[in-house]
């Protein structure tokens, strides 16, 4: 009795060995992979399909000499939270390929690729609210507006600074990004002061 009691709870539960950095997946947590993955997937479809649109829609205007002037500056902030969305979608797509392998392991190169993807567009939705923030405080208290070069500006540093952030994460060591959580993976709970910073501050 105690021993089935015991596999039903192994096959509902996820274990964790530190010393090969594995998480084994229940069956639960497969099923729950696959719809996180499928979300995200079709997130990709309805994101990228957007941005085309954004993207098209600021060429032609750019090539349409009747309307000298103006231009879409204000998508250039949509466009770029468009693509950290993008990007937390394809890490979150990764959790597919940990449902079907049964398994979430650190020496993968697949975990590597969504925590950093994962990051990245964390650290980049951060900085680009931050970007919108400033934006209309920059309108509404100042009364001005920012012109489109100032905007390109700030939206290329913010993907240099997150990206800069990230891969600097990834540069601690090979135990940075581990699987968490039992669901995907993330930094390391080792590593608890650039955890706080890299995704919070």
């Amino acid at each position: 009795m105690t021993s089935k009691m015991d596999h039903e709870h192994a096959t509902t539960t996820h274990t964790w060995s530190p010393t090969s950095n594995v998480i084994i997946l229940s069956e639960s947590h497969q099923e729950g992979l696959v719809a996180v993955g499928s979300i995200a997937a079709l997130s990709i479809v309805t994101t990228g399909l957007l941005l085309l649109f954004l993207i098209r829609r600021a060429v032609l205007h750019a090539l349409d000499r009747a309307k000298p002037g103006r231009c879409f500056k204000h998508d250039i902030l949509i466009i770029n939270l468009l693509l950290v969305l993008l990007l937390q979608s394809l890490g979150f797509v990764i959790s597919i390929r940990w449902s079907v392998a049964g398994h979430i392991s650190a020496s993968s190169g697949w975990c590597d690729a969504q925590a950093g993807l994962l990051q990245t567009g964390d650290v980049a939705s951060g900085a680009f609210a931050l970007a919108v923030a400033v934006q209309c405080f920059w309108m509404t208290v100042r009364g001005r507006k920012m012109s489109q070069a100032c905007m390109i500006l700030i939206a290329s540093i913010m993907w240099v600074v997150a990206i800069i952030l990230t891969a600097s994460g990834g540069a601690e060591g090979r135990d940075f990004f581990v699987p968490g959580a039992g669901d995907w993976c993330e930094v390391s709970q080792k590593y608890g002061a650039e955890r706080l910073w890299l995704h919070w501050f």
